[in-house]
């Protein structure tokens, strides 16, 4: 990052000319215009009496350093020291737990009969029910043809603790995503899902302590995430076919009395 940022607005106006010109950038001085229809559309220093005031508003020393990090950041996602340590802690914690290691495919056992896929993306066209697809990416997939398994790992992280975890799944609605994990496994790997395979789904958590533990999904708690999703899946039907979206469904569809 550099040395002195511009202020939250002038950054924030430096932010939509890089979009605009992030194909080829060169220097944010070069881009007059550009400055000039940003703050238009925004409605920010137009009491200033000429265009040349309203940019030199813009380019300053401060905003030409953050423009030139941009342009040196691109797309990648960048992580400060504190972060960065917190992950790799994670990272640590997890190889120290026998029971992830297994679940992820991390403990390699001699001849063992298993296929590993990491961040898989996934999708499924839902055709037959409804005119939209379905898509997601899985944290890992382990494939075990000896025991006719396909476990099904999504990782998470988490500030609070893991006696919190059963309450976060219905706060941050990861049901939703287990079961719509569940259900693009299932056409994945329909080939393979004969009648004599089980899919097995876990939650492998770390917790602001780097406690980890793997929350295994019962298939009578599956099934019920199954039927729920199915009911939001309609709901979703309905805002795409009606193409109202202003309200949620319940509000949309019917007079809340309080």
């Amino acid at each position: 990052m550099p040395a002195s940022l511009p202020g939250d607005s002038t950054r924030k106006i430096v932010d939509k000319i890089y979009d605009i010109v992030k194909e080829g950038p060169g220097l944010l001085e070069n881009y007059d215009q550009e400055i000039l229809d940003v703050l238009k559309e925004i409605n920010l220093h137009q009491s200033l009496k000429t265009d040349k005031q309203r940019i030199e508003k813009i380019v300053t020393e401060e905003s030409k350093s953050y423009f030139e990090f941009l342009k040196i950041k691109g797309n990648k996602d960048l992580l400060d020291t504190e972060t960065m340590q917190r992950c790799n802690e994670a990272v640590d914690a997890i190889k120290n737990n026998s029971v992830a290691c297994n679940l992820l495919g991390l403990i390699k056992h001699e001849m063992e009969n298993i296929d590993i896929f990491n961040e898989i993306p996934l999708q499924s066209d839902l055709v037959d029910a409804y005119p939209f697809g379905m898509k997601g990416i899985v944290d890992n997939i382990k494939v075990e043809y000896d025991t006719k398994t396909v476990h099904i790992n999504d990782l998470k992280t988490t500030g609070k603790t893991i006696v919190d975890f059963e309450d976060s799944i219905e706060y941050f609605n990861y049901w939703i995503q287990a079961a719509m994990y569940e259900r693009l496994v299932r056409e994945a790997f329909k080939d393979l899902l004969t009648q004599d395979w089980k899919i097995q789904f876990h939650f492998i958590v770390v917790d602001k302590y780097n406690q980890v533990y793997s929350f295994e999904i019962s298939s009578a708690t599956m099934m019920i995430w199954q039927e729920r999703l199915e009911t939001k899946l309609n709901e979703f039907k309905w805002h795409y076919t009606e193409k109202k979206y202003a309200l949620p469904y319940l509000f949309a569809t019917s007079q809340i009395i309080l």
